[in-house]
């Protein structure tokens, strides 16, 4: 700053150590249920989130990272159960891809495992069970603007291997919605993935127009059995008040007083660790 001139330094080891934080560490396990015919129908994710000796943005990073499961293919069937963990170890914080890079990596080389299992190319692997536009994801969001599959076919080209015609025809704007993109049913509602049976009447549908029944996934694992009753379905619109007199109106001054009220899309602040718009 003295010299108004460029200056390059470099911390030494301790330095590093002291004052410096590094990239999160992860560990990741991950199952599939997998048809003969490449068709992935179930993924359970596991993960654990090195976040050292203070939260820092750790637990920011496996929100991320589990919204970002089970990476960009339409699974009917997704578990995630991920933890942040306090270590004796220098406190971790963001780096580039922060919170999908480590996850990412892992959904990809499992999808590796699973093409020499079932005996395909990976690429075929990736394309046969690839987003559409239309198709519901794993946490209740609408696929749009999918490109996998194009850029999938292009690296099979320059790669050299020859794709069946079917997926060479694939895309991304056609075969999905319907049924991929159809809300479940039900949800599971505890830690344990127990399924209570919520009606179609539940926080499923947002629209709050229609009680029909929603239509169940294609494929879908059976529920395990509980003794308890299932919780009554929540009403799709509210009780209507009884009548009161109306309230007086406010005088200027209060009018200019009261703040109004906050509107826009929830977020959660990297920064401080709250929720704010």
């Amino acid at each position: 700053m003295l010299t108004g001139r460029p200056v390059k330094y470099a911390w030494d080891r301790a330095e590093e150590m002291q004052v410096g934080a590094p990239r999160g560490a992860e560990r990741w396990y991950v199952t599939d249920g997998v048809m003969k015919d490449g068709r992935i129908v179930a993924r359970k994710f596991t993960g654990y989130f090195d976040a050292g000796a203070y939260t820092r943005l750790s637990s920011y990073a496996i929100i991320k990272g589990v919204g970002h499961l089970p990476g960009p293919y339409t699974i009917p069937n997704v578990s995630a159960n991920v933890y942040c963990v306090y270590t004796n170890r220098t406190p971790a914080t963001a780096m580039r891809g922060f919170g999908i890079t480590g996850v990412d990596f892992a959904i990809e080389a499992h999808m590796d495992k699973v093409a020499e299992t079932v005996g395909m190319n990976p690429i075929e692997l990736r394309i046969l069970n690839a987003y559409r536009d239309g198709d519901m994801k794993a946490h209740r969001r609408e696929a749009k603007n999918c490109a996998l599959i194009e850029c999938a076919q292009v690296v099979a080209e320059k790669a050299g291997v020859t794709l069946s015609p079917e997926l060479k025809a694939a895309t991304s704007v056609t075969g999905g919605g319907g049924a991929r993109g159809a809300l479940p049913a039900h949800t599971a509602t505890d830690e344990d993935g127990q399924v209570e049976g919520f009606q179609a009447t539940s926080y499923a549908n947002t629209s709050g127009a229609s009680s029909a029944p929603q239509p169940s996934p294609t494929t879908s694992t059976p529920a395990r059995q509980s003794t308890a009753p299932a919780p009554a379905p929540r009403a799709t619109t509210p009780p209507v008040p009884p009548p009161s007199a109306p309230a007086p109106s406010p005088t200027p001054q209060a009018a200019a007083d009261k703040k109004p009220a906050r509107s826009g899309a929830m977020r959660f602040s990297s920064l401080s660790g709250f929720r704010r718009r």
